[in-house]
């Protein structure tokens, strides 16, 4: 995703505009908080509660719901922030590929 920053061909220009096609809130919730967020929340939930607990996990009545709870909503709101600030990086590198380092329209 991040190398189409720096170097754009037809390839790279026509797969983000059939993504910007599709709306920010998609690309926001599919890459960011789904993707990014879900991927935090599945390896960092487990690798805190183990910090947390080491090798004696809780019986059931005691498993911390709040702790997921809290953890779910972080990386929801992390995701959400990573995905606008993707979002935001590689629309403003493709306005600026597509205007030109200059002002002039780049060569197509």
């Amino acid at each position: 995703m991040f190398q189409r920053m720096s170097h754009w061909d037809e390839k790279s220009i026509a797969k983000w505009e059939h993504t910007r096609s599709r709306v920010m809130k998609r690309f926001i919730w599919r890459k960011g908080i789904l993707g990014w967020g879900g991927f935090m929340f599945l390896t960092m939930t487990p690798f805190n509660l183990f910090l947390r607990f080491g090798t004696h996990w809780p019986s059931p009545a005691d498993f911390p719901i709040r702790f997921l709870l809290f953890s779910g909503i972080l990386w929801m709101v992390a995701g959400c922030l990573f995905g606008f600030t993707t979002w935001a990086l590689i629309e403003r590198a493709y306005r600026k590929h597509r205007l030109g380092v200059d002002g002039n329209p780049a060569a197509s």
